[in-house]
């Protein structure tokens, strides 16, 4: 049996993606466009007054899948990153989902101080590596280091660049889908100033 809503269901869709897929500059114009054709159709030439209630919605869904898209790319565009390289920096921040072998260890990482002080990147999450010596071995103090706690670490602070070229792994893009501003990497000693509770996770 053919399914009604498919038709529905795929105008919505496909004005959704090709939202999300298009650059702010296209997405801008194709809401302007609709927004004008949407005024144009109610207030001017008035459809009802012709044929009455719409029979096939398509056309309404696809621009509601065009606006839903639009405001989720804004959304998504608005939590990017700025680009940034900060190469020794001292940072206090909570870790969560960490864990360590002997060849790395990584977690989510809560930023909640940095020396030199500025309030740009606070609260902010971070995708948080720590890699042994030479020998293998951890610096003093990673031994401790459990989920939930409150550490101060010397660490490389990382917001990504945008792809340079067309079709390029758009990291910055992945990290802010997942909530996470950029990537932090510690070296050194580990200090866990308040143990925390781990997650159940």
């Amino acid at each position: 049996m053919k399914d009604k809503l498919v038709r529905q269901t795929t105008a919505l869709l496909t004005g959704g993606f090709l939202a999300v897929q298009s650059e702010r500059e296209t997405r801008t114009f194709i809401l302007a466009i609709s927004l004008l054709l949407i005024i144009g159709i109610m207030f001017i030439w008035k459809p009802l007054d012709f044929f009455g209630k719409a029979s096939k919605p398509e056309a309404v869904l696809l621009a509601c899948g065009l606006l839903t898209g639009f405001l989720y790319g804004m959304t998504v565009e608005n939590s990017l990153a700025s680009p940034l390289v900060i190469e020794r920096i001292e940072i206090q921040g909570r870790l969560s989902d960490w864990r360590i072998d002997d060849k790395t260890g990584q977690g989510t990482f809560i930023l909640e101080d940095v020396y030199p002080g500025t309030k740009e990147h606070l609260e902010k999450k971070y995708h948080f590596r720590v890699y042994p010596e030479e020998d293998g071995v951890y610096m003093k103090g990673w031994d401790r280091v459990k989920p939930g706690d409150t550490i101060s670490v010397t660490a490389r602070l990382e917001h990504p660049k945008p792809p340079g070229t067309e079709g390029e792994f758009d990291l910055p893009l992945y990290y802010a889908v997942r909530g996470l501003g950029g990537t932090i990497t510690a070296f050194g000693e580990a200090k866990v100033l308040e143990e925390g509770v781990p997650g159940f996770t």
